[in-house]
């Protein structure tokens, strides 16, 4: 449901505001006055329909169409910008159409808007054209459409299937003129293997030249060192005599090592006898320090009697004492019954 159109700039119309009720709206005026051009607008905004500049008011200006309903406010501007807005969303760049999003915010067909002098709808219409516009309205022109679409693909499929089978019996007769290939593929195939087969003997040859290279060079190494190869038996002989030599100095240095760990246990055994002769003094000496011990112990314990004498003692003297004092404060004659009271 429209409930406010704003028109601007557009034929006749400078400013215009037009506010909708719910149901049925009735726009009058005279002859000129611009409700055609309230059509117009509408169709230019919801069809992006007539293009060019032909609608445009000739004082200048933009030319702005606002379309107001209960979800949205839908606007057509043309000027130094040529854009739609759905809400605060800006369209540009969209041609001659009309953004999706627009179309499906709108939710009009061509049913919904006619002209001044169109034909009663579907009161004129041949039963045909009725036929038509039920078969759109129960979507049933989508399966004769994709009908129409399925038969075309399967049109262009055979007519695609005879140009192939044509063009495949003439590959297949070219294909006939290079039988001679399957032999020379087999001939490529030996040139190839011997190809190979020559690039591995020339490494073999370069190897092998190389070996006899490296065996010439130790002929004449041998040869040049057979003076020195002369004196093998006497250099074996000195070598012999040098492992000799070498063993009896392992020997040596072995007895030197045995000779003086038995210099340190001949020392170890003078102290140990020394050490044997003082060892009954010693035990006599242990057996005085342990008796000493006991004594010491003995004194500490008696020591500690002692002092606890002498303390019992002067306790003693002290409590005699104050024991005096408050005898000689005792009166002889008792000040609650009046009688003597008998000294202790």
């Amino acid at each position: 449901m429209i409930t406010t159109l704003k028109i601007k700039n557009f034929q006749s119309h400078k400013d215009t505001v037009l506010e909708f009720d719910p149901g049925v709206n009735v726009i009058v005026g005279s002859s000129d006055s611009g409700k055609t051009a309230i059509i117009r607008a509408l169709r230019w905004l919801i069809w992006n329909r007539p293009s060019g500049d032909s609608i445009r008011s000739w004082w200048g200006g933009d030319t702005e169409v606002t379309l107001t309903i209960p979800t949205s406010t839908i606007s057509r501007i043309k000027g130094k910008e040529n854009l739609y807005k759905l809400d605060d969303i800006e369209f540009r760049a969209f041609g001659t159409d009309v953004p999706e999003e627009i179309q499906k915010e709108i939710n009009f067909n061509d049913l919904n808007l006619q002209q001044q002098l169109d034909r009663p709808f579907l009161l004129d219409d041949s039963p045909g054209e009725v036929a038509l516009h039920f078969n759109k309205v129960a979507q049933l022109n989508v399966i004769d459409s994709s009908m129409s679409n399925v038969k075309r693909w399967i049109r262009e499929i055979e007519q695609d299937n005879r140009a192939k089978r044509s063009q495949l019996k003439e590959l297949m007769g070219e294909l006939k003129t290079y039988d001679y290939l399957d032999k020379m593929e087999e001939d490529i195939q030996a040139v190839e293997y011997l190809e190979r087969e020559k690039v591995s003997i020339s490494q073999q040859e370069a190897t092998l030249k190389k070996i006899v290279g490296e065996l010439q060079q130790i002929e004449e190494d041998i040869h040049s060192y057979e003076s020195i190869l002369s004196l093998e038996k006497q250099v074996t002989s000195l070598l012999a005599l040098f492992a000799q030599r070498r063993l009896l100095d392992d020997k040596q240095f072995k007895l030197k090592k045995l000779i003086e760990e038995i210099k340190k246990v001949d020392i170890e055994y003078e102290k140990a006898i020394q050490f044997l002769e003082v060892e009954k003094p010693l035990e006599h000496v242990f057996t005085m320090l342990k008796k000493r011990g006991t004594l010491q112990d003995h004194y500490r314990i008696l020591k500690v009697l002692i002092d606890s004498i002498k303390t019992t003692t002067k306790n003693i003297e002290i409590t005699q004492k104050k024991l005096e004092k408050l005898e000689s404060q005792i009166p002889a004659i008792c000040p609650f019954c009046g009688q003597r009271i008998l000294e202790i």
